[in-house]
Formats: C-alpha cells, structure tokens, sequence
C-alpha cells in the first residue's frame, strides 16, 4: 500500500503541472470556440431580425391593398380626380378621399405606417368614353365633365424603408353599377 501512494506522489512529482505555453494553447481554442458560438448566435439573431421585417412590410402591403381594394370597388361616383387626389362617394353614402401629400390618406387617415415612407406616388385613370369605345390613360386634372367616364383607377407608389424601394401598383376596375345612379 506504501508503494503505491510513493508511485502516485512520484508521478505527480514528475508530472507538477501544465506548462504555460499549454495553458495559452488551451486557453486559445476555448475562446476560439466561445467566439464562434457567440458570432452563430449573431448572425442567427440578425436573420430573425431581417425576416421578421421583411414580414412585417409584407403584411402591411397586404392589408394596404386590401383595403384600398375594397374602398376602390365600393365607389359609386367620383367628384373630383388628379394625380394626388380622388373624391369619389362610395355606393353606401360615405365620401372616399385619397390624398398623396407626403403619405397615403384615406379619409384623413394615413395608411402607411413605420417603417414605410411613401416616396412618391400618383394616381392614374382609365376612361372609356362611349362615342368611340377606346380607353384612354390620363393622370394630371380630370374634367367634372369627364369624371362619369372613369371605368379604372391605378395607384402608383414607390414606398421606402430599411434601405429598400417597395414600388406597388394598385389597378382597381370600377363596378359598372356605379354608372347608374339612382335619384336622389
């Protein structure tokens, strides 16, 4: 029994400890490691990030054109049309009024939201007229006159945000029914 806890102290002896230069190889390629789980994490958490915002825009492109769709498709007549601005009543009776003045307002509402910009934008319209049956495009002022021959109108806008352009066009076919209006 002696000889043996005389073996193991002798060996220990020999054998005191690690060299510094083990220490530092050792302690080298624990932060090696530790720095490459923390980068992974890193990376990994900036493409969540991305693509939260990335889904994010996407549904608030969705729900933007939804809603305007619909308010497009509920238009009975339209009062007043240029490239920034549309006053059409819509067939229950409210007022419709879209604004391109810096944002999108519907109503006084403004229908982008952060992180979207509007950078630009207009509206254009598609009239039929029927003494000669073609289609014609206009954008700038349309005549109270000519306002009862709109049969579309297209949204054009070029929203920005997290160093992105997100163009989106909206062409909406007016209902026929909108060209009968009832007596009031």
């Amino acid at each position: 029994m002696l000889s043996l806890k005389r073996k193991i102290k002798k060996f220990f002896w020999k054998n005191s400890g690690y060299t510094t230069i083990e220490l530092l190889i050792a302690m080298q390629l624990t932060f090696m490691v530790i720095g490459l789980a923390y980068s992974s994490y890193l990376f990994s958490r900036n493409l969540v990030r991305k693509w939260q915002d990335k889904i994010g825009v996407e549904a608030q492109l969705a729900v933007l054109s939804k809603t305007l769709s619909e308010h497009f498709w509920q238009i009975r007549q339209i009062l007043q049309a240029d490239a920034t601005h549309l006053l059409a009543l819509e067939i229950s009776g409210d007022s419709l009024q879209l604004l391109l003045n810096g944002q999108l307002y519907m109503n006084d509402n403004s229908l982008v939201i952060f992180p979207l910009k509007l950078k630009e934008g207009k509206l254009c319209y598609f009239l039929t007229f029927e003494s000669s049956g073609e289609i014609i495009q206009r954008s700038g002022q349309i005549d109270s006159t000519e306002t009862f021959s709109i049969t579309a109108v297209q949204l054009e806008l070029c929203l920005s945000g997290q160093d992105r352009e997100y163009p989106f066009i909206l062409c909406c076919r007016l209902p026929q029914s909108r060209l009968v209006i009832p007596y009031e």
